[in-house]
C-alpha cells in the first residue's frame, strides 16, 4: 500500500507539472484576444451601444438620479444640474496638487482578469495596455489632467473640487465600466449590465476608487440675424465614442502641458473650450503635444482670438450643469457658447471639415460667401432629432435639452 501511495504521489506530481509547464508555455490565449477585440468592436456599433446606454439610463438613473430632468440622461445630484444657466464665473473651481495615487491599485487588481494576456501567459495589468497592444485609437497619450474630487452645490452655482491626474488613470478606472456593462449584455443577451466592478464600486457619486477626469462638453451656437445655428461632430479617431455624434468641441478637462505648473496655473474650463475650439474648428494639432511649451492664451495666435473675443463680450459662455454618464459614471461638464454671427465668421474663416478626431456633421458639405460651414437650425424640430439620434452622446443630448429648454434665457428664443 505504502509503495502504491509513493508511486501515486509521482504520478500526480508528474501530471501537475506537466500542467504547470503547459500554463507557462501557453501562447497568447486565442479565445481571450478575441472576445476582447469583439467587445471593443460592440462598442463601435451603434445600435448596440444605444441599446445598452437606453438600458444604462433607464436602470442607472433610476436608482441613482430620481430627481434629473426626464430629458437630461445623466446621473446627477440635487443641484447638479442648474435651474437656470449661469455664466462661467459662477463656478469654483478649487485645486489641489495633494492628490492620492495609490488608491487606484485596488480597482485595477479588481479588472485584471478582464484582459487579455501577454506573450508570458500573464493577464496584461491595466485596460490601456490591453487597447494599446490589440486595439490601439489613433489620438492616443497619456497627459495630466483634472480629476475631479467632489461636487459641492452653492446658492450661486456650483464648486468643483480638483486635484493632478492622469489620462490613462482616468481610462484604466472610469472605461472599464462601459468595457463590462457591454460583456455582460452581451453574454445575459440584454438583461443585465452590472458585474463585479461595478457592484463593488457601489456609489457612483464616490471618486475616491477610481480617477474621475471630467469631459467638458461644448453646444456651439452661431447667433445670426435670420435665426442661431449649432454644429455637431461625427467622432471617429477617438479613444472613447468612436462613431458617435456629440457637440463640438469636446474634449477632456486638461492642462496645455504635463507640468505641476501648467495644471495650477490653467484651472479654467474656458481655457480647455478654447484650445479644442483651435483644434477641432480649425484643425490644428494637438496643442499638448509635451514636447511643447505651454500655451500662452493672451498672446499665442489663433487662441488668443477667441481669448480677446470672450474678453471683448462677443462670446457668450454659460454653464449648464453636470452629470455623470450612465454607463461609465464619467463626470460630464456641460455648457454652451453663443457667438454673434460676425464674431463667429471672423474667428472661423477657415473651418475644416474634419478633424484629427472625426468630422462635422453638418447639414449641407459646402462653405457660405463667409468661410464658414453652415451649421443646423437651432429650432425644436432639429434639437429634437438630434436627442433621439441612436448614436448621439448623451452629454450632447443633454447640452442640446437644455439648451433649448432655456433658449429665452440664453436668449436664442
Amino acid at each position: 500500500m505504502g509503495i502504491f501511495l509513493i508511486i501515486a504521489g509521482i504520478v500526480v506530481a508528474a501530471i501537475l507539472a506537466l500542467i504547470q509547464i503547459k500554463i507557462s508555455r501557453r501562447p497568447l490565449g486565442p479565445k481571450s484576444v478575441a472576445e476582447f477585440k469583439g467587445i471593443r468592436r460592440l462598442l463601435r456599433q451603434v445600435n448596440m451601444t444605444e441599446k445598452i446606454i437606453n438600458y444604462s439610463i433607464r436602470d442607472q438613473k433610476g436608482r441613482f438620479a430620481p430627481q434629473v430632468p426626464p430629458d437630461v440622461p445623466l446621473l446627477a445630484k440635487s443641484g447638479w444640474i442648474l435651474q437656470e444657466p449661469v455664466t462661467l464665473d459662477r463656478i469654483e473651481l478649487r485645486y489641489t496638487q495633494a492628490a492620492n495615487e495609490g488608491d487606484l491599485d485596488k480597482a485595477r487588481k479588481k479588472l485584471i482578469k478582464y484582459w487579455p494576456r501577454d506573450d508570458s501567459g500573464q493577464h496584461l495589468p491595466t485596460y490601456h495596455e490591453a487597447v494599446d497592444q490589440f486595439d490601439p485609437p489613433k489620438l492616443w497619450f497619456n497627459g495630466a489632467s483634472y480629476r475631479l474630487l467632489d461636487v459641492t452645490p452653492k446658492d450661486d452655482g456650483l464648486a468643483l473640487n480638483l486635484t493632478r491626474g492622469w489620462y490613462w488613470d482616468s481610462f484604466d478606472t472610469t472605461e472599464p465600466l462601459l468595457f463590462e456593462a457591454a460583456r455582460n449584455f452581451a453574454r445575459s443577451q440584454g438583461r443585465e449590465i452590472d458585474g463585479r466592478y461595478r457592484k463593488w464600486l457601489e456609489d457612483p457619486y464616490d471618486f475616491s476608487q477610481r480617477c474621475a477626469i471630467p469631459g467638458v462638453n461644448t453646444l456651439t451656437v452661431r447667433q445670426g440675424e435670420y435665426g442661431s445655428t449649432f454644429y455637431m461632430h461625427d467622432r471617429t479617431d477617438v479613444a472613447t465614442a468612436a462613431g458617435t455624434v456629440h457637440v463640438i468641441p469636446a474634449g477632456e478637462f486638461q492642462p496645455s502641458h504635463d507640468s505641476p505648473q501648467s495644471a495650477a496655473r490653467e484651472v479654467d474650463l474656458w481655457l480647455t473650450i478654447v484650445r479644442e475650439y483651435v483644434e477641432e474648428f480649425l484643425g490644428h494639432k494637438e496643442a499638448r503635444d509635451r514636447s511643447f511649451a505651454p500655451v500662452d492664451f493672451e498672446r499665442q495666435w489663433p487662441y488668443s482670438r477667441l481669448y480677446e473675443a470672450r474678453k471683448g463680450g462677443r462670446i457668450g459662455l454659460y454653464f449648464l450643469g453636470i452629470g455623470l454618464y450612465p454607463l461609465t459614471w464619467k463626470p460630464e461638464i456641460l455648457t454652451v457658447c453663443i457667438f454673434d454671427a460676425d464674431s463667429f465668421d471672423e474667428i472661423f474663416p477657415c473651418m475644416v471639415p474634419e478633424n484629427e478626431e472625426g468630422k462635422l456633421d453638418l447639414p449641407f458639405q459646402r462653405r457660405m460667401e463667409s468661410g464658414i460651414y453652415q451649421g443646423w437650425p437651432f429650432d425644436d424640430a432639429t434639437v429634437t432629432e438630434f436627442i433621439h439620434r441612436p448614436s448621439a452622446l448623451p452629454a450632447g443630448r443633454a447640452c442640446l435639452a437644455l439648451a433649448w429648454k432655456h433658449q429665452h434665457t440664453l436668449g436664442l428664443s
